[in-house]
Formats: structure tokens, C-alpha cells, sequence
């Protein structure tokens, strides 16, 4: 079991907070307004039905990248004592997404660049909340969870930076929101040191004592010899 006194690496939590935060950047602004500004630029006749399209593709896709997404993290963290690596594969994969689905010119390729989106959104995702039991002990979890509160509101702030009329163009506001993604996650890539301070020992397997076997079997043996001399 890890001391209480542990703590994290110098610098870690506020780190791994503002990358926290990125990915909430990396999703909401999309997730809450981009898409459906896509969505109705493509299809205006049927935007709510491709709109439906793209929600039930984006989930189905993102159940299954999220358990591959963790499986893929955790075979890298036995190897390397790290789990940035999977991180910043999905932050490449988030910009190449995002210049798909700005590229997307039908509904087909929308699909399918909504699902690139969400394998590197789940690629990002899965290994940043593992990160959490692997670096900060069980003391400050508490506290490092409550900082990560604010996630949700640093998401929805993104969202109305990046539809401010300062970028009025879709491929400014898709740059925008990959540039905030990437400045706030990039720091913990950068700079993070992983230590394993959060995680545990396997606990030691229960042995049992010799004298206690011997004591039932004296025990049993006694029974019987009793049971024994009642029916005889």
C-alpha cells in the first residue's frame, strides 16, 4: 500500500488538471455546436436525421474504441511506466479528424470522419483517467477530483470562444478548437512525470497455518472416534 504521506511528482497536478480540461475542449465545442452547423451545411433537408447518423455511429464506435483505447494504454504503461504515448496519438488523430470532417463534403464521409474523431477522442480519453490511479495517491484523490470539476465549464467556455465572430469561417473555428485542445494538453506531454504513486501491490495471497490445518484434523479425527464408539 502506498505511504499517506505520497504525493504526486512536482507540478503534476496542475498539469494533468489542464490536460483534463483539454479534452473537454477537444469534444464539447464540436459535440454542442460545430456538428450540428456541419450537419446542416451538408444535409439542410434532413440535418435532424444525419444529425441522428452521426450520434448513433459516434457512440457505437466510441464503446468499442474506448475499451480497445484502454487495453492499448495499459499493455504501454507494463512497458514503459507511461501512458502519454497513447495520448498524444490521439491528439494527432484529433486534428486529422478534424480536418476530415471540415473537408466531409456528403454524408458518407461525415460517418466516417465522426468515427475517426471518436477513436482519437477515446484514445486520449481512456489513458487520461487511468493516469489518475496511477499517479495520485488514495489521499489526494479527493482533491484532485474536485479540481477536475471544472472541466465541464472550461468545455462549454471553449465552445463560445470558439464561435465567437472572431472566426467566422467552419476551417477557422475546427483550427481553433484543435489549437486550444493541444495548448492545454500538450504541457502535461511535455512536462508530466509519471511515478506510479497512486498504484498498489497485488496484496499477498492468504496462507493458512499449519497449526490450524493440524487442529481440524485433530478435530475431525476425534469426531469421528466418538461417532464411532456411540454406534458400536
Amino acid at each position: 500500500m502506498t505511504s499517506p504521506s505520497a504525493a504526486p511528482a512536482r507540478g503534476f497536478v496542475p498539469l494533468y488538471t489542464l490536460a483534463y480540461c483539454g479534452l473537454f475542449v477537444a469534444f464539447m465545442p464540436f459535440v454542442s455546436i460545430l456538428l450540428q452547423v456541419k450537419v446542416s451545411a451538408i444535409d439542410p433537408a434532413n440535418r435532424v436525421t444525419l444529425l441522428g447518423w452521426a450520434v448513433l455511429g459516434g457512440a457505437v464506435v466510441a464503446s468499442v474504441a474506448n475499451i480497445a483505447a484502454g487495453w492499448l494504454s495499459d499493455l504501454h504503461w507494463r512497458r514503459s511506466r507511461s501512458r502519454r504515448l497513447p495520448i498524444a496519438v490521439g491528439l494527432v488523430l484529433l486534428a486529422l479528424a478534424f480536418v476530415a470532417i471540415h473537408r466531409a463534403g456528403d454524408r458518407n464521409a461525415l460517418l466516417i470522419a465522426i468515427a475517426l474523431w471518436q477513436v482519437a477522442l477515446n484514445l486520449m480519453f481512456a489513458p487520461m483517467v487511468a493516469v489518475m490511479a496511477d499517479e495520485v495517491p488514495d489521499a489526494a484523490k479527493g482533491r484532485v477530483s474536485g479540481l477536475l470539476g471544472i472541466s465541464h465549464p472550461i468545455g462549454m467556455l471553449s465552445a463560445a470562444a470558439v464561435t465567437a465572430p472572431l472566426f467566422p469561417t467552419e476551417g477557422a473555428r475546427f483550427a481553433v478548437n484543435v489549437a486550444l485542445a493541444a495548448v492545454m494538453i500538450g504541457p502535461f506531454l511535455l512536462f508530466a512525470r509519471e511515478r506510479g504513486r497512486g498504484t498498489r501491490p497485488a496484496p499477498p495471497k492468504p496462507r493458512r497455518s499449519r497449526s490450524c490445518v493440524a487442529i481440524w484434523s485433530g478435530l475431525g479425527s476425534r469426531g469421528w472416534r466418538c461417532r464411532s464408539r456411540a454406534t458400536g
